[in-house]
């Protein structure tokens, strides 16, 4: 999955993400490989707005660019 320059991922309590074989939870993405562009950007929706409400994202980062 790509992020594009000026595009958004919203992630919410109730979304979920599709990968044959990962049991779909609400509030869990389980994405394989994402990748956000300058300019991109991974945010809450509206939903997420109490002190306790939080995405985790575990992750496994690589840079590119100059």
């Amino acid at each position: 999955m790509t992020i594009g320059e000026g595009c958004r991922l919203f992630l919410g309590a109730t979304g979920t993400a599709f990968r044959t074989g990962i049991p779909e939870l609400p509030g869990t993405f389980d994405v394989n490989k994402l990748t956000v562009a300058a300019g991109g950007e991974i945010t809450a929706t509206h939903d997420l707005i109490g002190v306790n409400n939080r995405i985790n994202i575990k992750v496994h980062v690589w840079t590119y660019g100059k």
